[in-house]
């Protein structure tokens, strides 16, 4: 059953402030440094892979090239297109064998190219996210195919706006501008916070995402 409004409300406490803190501690350096560095060097992926939890069995130096050679057109992507297109690149990237593990198995990595799509437009992409695609399908009752990424992203669309009204409502985007607004826009800060509760509503232990909440419990 979904959890109810004044559950949401609640989890809406604890997830918003930790979408800041994520942010303004790591998140943003990682998408800054992916969006202006010359290149993307294979030290700094494996430390970006280990910040989001992705696999690092998949070899760093012929991904590192694969990205440097797909970043300019990612960049320059149309807002509409960009969903289609991570998909398209995670097959690619599998089918060239880019994405084969240690133990030589080619696998699909719609996370990491979500992600590596996040950072060069974190108001326009969602880290997929399986606890956050659980989530989702809490609340809509609806199932989402494992790597369908554009249906992911049109589900996290609604629920982001249904967030952002929530946030709102609440009082908590004033109440915590102070916080977000050295960091990130209205918009990023809305849509972070709504990645965040999903994943709190996938029953994650609150405590890996609770900081601190704004009614400091």
């Amino acid at each position: 059953m979904p959890p109810d409004s004044s559950s949401i409300v609640n989890l809406l406490r604890i997830a918003a402030p930790d979408a800041i803190v994520r942010w303004a501690d790591r998140e943003k350096y990682f998408a800054d440094k992916i969006a202006s560095c010359p290149r993307v060097e294979e030290k700094f992926l494996r430390q970006w892979r280990a910040h989001w939890n992705l696999s690092q069995a998949i070899p760093s130096e012929p991904l590192a090239k694969r990205l440097n050679h797909i970043r300019p057109s990612l960049r320059k992507v149309e807002e509409d297109r960009l969903p289609e297109m991570v998909k398209e690149l995670v097959q690619t990237l599998k089918d060239h064998g880019i994405t084969t593990n240690t133990r030589k198995n080619r696998t699909r990595q719609t996370s990491l190219m979500s992600k590596f799509a996040f950072s060069l437009h974190p108001t326009i992409a969602v880290p997929y996210d399986r606890h956050a695609r659980k989530g989702l399908e809490i609340l809509y009752g609806y199932r989402i195919k494992e790597h369908d990424y554009p249906t992911y992203v049109a589900k996290f669309n609604e629920f982001a706006e249904e967030c952002s009204k929530k946030l709102d409502e609440t009082g908590l985007t004033e109440t915590l501008q102070p916080l977000w607004k050295p960091f990130m826009d209205e918009t990023l800060f809305s849509r972070r916070s709504a990645d965040k509760l999903l994943m709190l509503l996938s029953r994650m232990p609150k405590e890996k995402l609770a900081f601190w909440s704004v009614d400091g419990q």
